[in-house]
């Protein structure tokens, strides 16, 4: 799924959550306000395709394994990509 699709589809939830509507017992549902703290990647090479796993180390870096481009990704704290490991393969540091 195309990144843009991807935040479309989440900021149609978003606005979905925060819109007001009854529920089906007749009593309303609490507004949930989404606000974002951290953007990671951008449109650029560092853009997060179909990613299947997140994880911080102490030192809070983010890495983030990305199935569409067979890659690790490890960004730091402000969201920036630090390094990108990986391709398409079955050798050493190729994922399937």
């Amino acid at each position: 799924m195309e990144l843009r699709k991807l935040l479309f589809l989440v900021s149609l939830l978003a606005i979905a959550l925060y819109v007001h509507l009854p529920s089906l017992s007749g009593k309303d549902i609490k507004k949930i306000l989404l606000e974002e703290v951290l953007s990671i990647g951008s449109l650029e090479d560092d853009a997060l395709f179909q990613w299947v796993g997140v994880i911080s180390d102490s030192d809070s870096y983010i890495y983030v394994t990305d199935n569409m481009d067979y890659s690790l990704k490890k960004f730091d704290d402000q969201g920036n990509l630090i390094k990108k490991t990986g391709q398409k393969g079955k050798g050493p540091g190729e994922f399937l």
